[in-house]
């Protein structure tokens, strides 16, 4: 007999659970697999293994953590009875994680702009990121932040300079 969590928020183990061995057993497997998929920090480790535990899909920040119906009941899922604290920290940083690489692909898309004219709509969607990000209570880590940070910076200054190249004319020079 073990008591466990009953939900993430609470402050005791407040729910007497009974197990076999195998159970017992079972369940500290997952739970090892679910903090190495966590101390690994890869998206799709994290999430197969999240899945292989709890296969129901869950609102994490106003965001589901993957495709399946929310509205099904309870018992159509077989859930592996993990600690809820450390389930539902490996939720936050799967959501953490996958909003870091959509930000990380989108400024490594950003290397090289073609018209200077877009240059001001790419800061914006990397400011609606962050503040999307802030808004779902996503912390992004110190780098991915001076990251998004420098690259804005640099994109004004290549606009800036872009625009004043293309502002530049030649005096004396003729169409010849």
């Amino acid at each position: 007999m073990h008591w466990i969590y009953e939900t993430h928020l609470s402050l005791k183990k407040e729910k007497l659970e009974c197990r076999s061995h195998d159970c017992e057993n079972y369940i500290i497997l997952m739970a090892d697999k679910l903090k190495k998929a966590m101390e690994n920090r890869e998206e799709n480790k994290l999430r197969a293994v999240i899945q292989e535990i709890d296969p129901r899909p869950r609102m994490v920040n106003n965001f589901k953590s993957w495709e399946g119906d929310l509205n099904m009941n309870e018992d159509d899922y077989e859930k592996i009875h993990c600690d809820e604290k450390l389930l539902n920290d490996a939720h936050l940083m799967l959501e953490k994680i996958r909003s870091q690489n959509i930000l990380k692909v989108y400024i490594k898309n950003l290397d090289h702009i073609d018209d200077y004219k877009t240059i001001l709509k790419s800061r914006n969607v990397i400011d609606l990121k962050l503040e999307d990000a802030s808004k779902r209570k996503v912390r992004f880590d110190k780098p991915i932040m001076e990251s998004a940070r420098d690259t804005k910076d640099r994109i004004i200054a290549e606009r800036n300079l872009r625009f004043r190249l293309d502002d530049y004319e030649v005096q004396g020079a003729t169409n010849a």
